[in-house]
């Protein structure tokens, strides 16, 4: 089998493929079992255009990067339209860090199975307050009852460690059994009570603790009484204090959000539940029964491999790092050899350069929706701060009464309050883009069709102002509402923000950033 990137098949790719460019497949064979079989095992059914009998087809993957494994050849699929020095699977990798990078300290969503307390960060030692009690918040309230915190603090009061704490008690004489170090220098420091023995009891005078209870007398003495060695079990150990210690550490960090202003009321809430969960553990007799912790018994055996105690010292040592906090499915495409979807990364990775570049850093999550998107699960977030909230996947009804005609999704909606009314902007991702070659360089345009969809965002949906297809582009345009206003070709240009326009935004783009707050700060600044 060969790729040609010409129909007049002069050009053979190697290795090296391009998504959403069109190849001619020659299979150099007529043998269609084997030809389906190779599609099949492929995964590239949806990209290949090719009928029984043929000995040719042809090749388009669009939207994926990555790796191919294609009739014993690995095929490098990568994008054209940025990071262009890299394999497809490095420039998924580096969208899907700068997602990463830019929610560090974001208090994520309590409620989106999308959120998952995956991988800890080691790199990250200072971790915000948010961040702490989010950990807190999902194994104490979110986990399932088979593996959340509760779960294993009770399998350690079912089966706690202990061990046997040495108890020396007086007792009759006849009880003694065993004499050693310990119970010689009792009999000394404490009274006990001694009886004078006659010489006619030789067979106690010979007894090495009458002479050396009677080597500094004229008499002989044997004692009455004396300390009995006995082994109590002692449930006050290290591991169980380190237990302890831990629901003390939790209450401390849920504490510090008092020192938090304008929390969301959701968070409040879990604050006085989380507060009630652990005052209710360290109430209970055995931890009531239980010392300080004065150092962290990292090497202990039950610590590390005993049920409950094990579970605890994890969270322990995961809420003293950073969280990597990933979408699922992006998580498991990048540890995955094959293609990647590249167009659903690329309106993620908008979404929170937009939220960063409107709200800053200090984002927590106010609410997140689960929806049904074209027969696929698909998650709607909120991030807000103060008066702005930046929503992805905000589903606009006409039940809602906030789109007059249809139900409409725009993948990015920042809402501003400004008094009693409030105003939104739309920024709608669109990976694909159109191309647009001279001979001395090459465009990516946005398509005409992507700036209808932006005019039927600002007809229908109730208080929207603008709305801008954000692509991985070369241009930037605006057009404003007015007809007698010229076509905006930068920022610096608009007047009135109504109307539609595009916005281009490629990753690694450090102009476009700029172009992007720039933007940002002059929308705030016009209200």
């Amino acid at each position: 089998m060969k790729i040609f990137e010409d129909s007049r098949r002069s050009d053979e790719i190697s290795y090296n493929l391009i998504e959403n460019r069109s190849y001619i497949l020659d299979f150099e064979s007529e043998n269609e079992t084997l030809i389906s079989n190779e599609i099949y095992h492929s995964n590239l059914s949806n990209f290949i255009n090719w009928q029984k009998g043929n000995r040719y087809g042809t090749l388009c993957i669009s939207n994926y990067i990555g790796h191919v494994h294609f009739y014993k050849k690995t095929f490098d699929v990568k994008s054209s339209k940025f990071l262009t020095t890299l394999s497809g699977t490095e420039q998924f990798k580096t969208l899907l860090n700068d997602i990463e990078n830019m929610s560090k300290n974001i208090l994520f969503t309590y409620d989106s199975p999308s959120f998952a307390v995956r991988e800890v960060d080691y790199k990250d030692a200072n971790p915000t307050t948010l961040l702490i009690f989010n950990y807190f918040k999902k194994i104490i309230l979110d986990w399932d009852s088979t593996i959340n915190l509760n779960t294993s603090i009770n399998r350690i009061l079912n089966n706690p460690n202990f061990k046997y704490r040495v108890h020396y008690q007086k007792d009759r004489i006849e009880k003694l059994r065993k004499v050693d170090n310990k119970i010689i220098k009792l009999l000394l420091n404490k009274p006990v009570e001694l009886a004078i023995i006659e010489n006619e009891n030789e067979n106690i005078l010979d007894l090495p603790l009458t002479r050396f209870l009677s080597s500094k007398s004229s008499k002989n003495y044997f004692p009455t009484k004396a300390y009995t060695k006995n082994s109590l079990l002692n449930y006050d150990t290290l591991e169980n204090r380190f237990v302890k210690y831990f629901i003390r550490y939790i209450l401390s960090f849920t504490y510090k959000l008092n020192l938090i202003k304008n929390l969301p009321l959701s968070v409040v809430r879990d604050k006085e539940l989380i507060l009630n969960f652990c005052q209710k553990i360290l109430n209970k007799p055995f931890f009531r029964k239980i010392g300080e912790m004065n150092i962290v018994p990292v090497n202990s055996s039950v610590l590390l491999g005993r049920t409950g105690y094990k579970d605890i010292h994890s969270h322990y040592i995961k809420s003293r790092f950073g969280i990597n906090h990933l979408f699922e499915n992006f998580h498991k495409d990048s540890l995955s050899i094959g293609l990647k979807k590249i167009s659903d990364l690329y309106e993620y990775w908008v979404f929170y350069r937009i939220a960063r570049a409107f709200l800053g850093e200090a984002i927590i999550i106010e609410q997140v929706d689960e929806i049904t998107q074209d027969g696929n699960i698909s998650n709607a977030v909120c991030f807000k701060n103060s008066d702005i909230s930046v929503f992805y996947n905000k589903s606009e009804s006409k039940s809602k009464k906030t789109s007059y005609s249809l139900n409409l999704r725009p993948d990015t909606t920042v809402t501003i309050q400004k008094g009693n009314s409030r105003i939104k902007f739309i920024f709608d991702a669109k990976y694909k883009v159109k191309i647009k070659t001279t001979d001395s360089s090459s465009e990516r345009h946005v398509k005409p069709e992507d700036i209808h969809k932006m005019h039927a965002y600002v007809d229908a949906i109730e208080d929207a102002k603008f709305a801008f297809v954000v692509y991985p582009g070369t241009e930037f345009y605006f057009f404003e509402r007015n007809l007698n206003s010229p076509v905006r070709e930068s920022v610096d240009d608009i007047e009135l923000f109504e109307g539609v326009g595009a916005l281009n935004l490629t990753p690694d783009n450090q102009c476009q950033y700029e172009q992007l707050d720039k933007l940002v700060l002059k929308i705030l600044s016009s209200i």
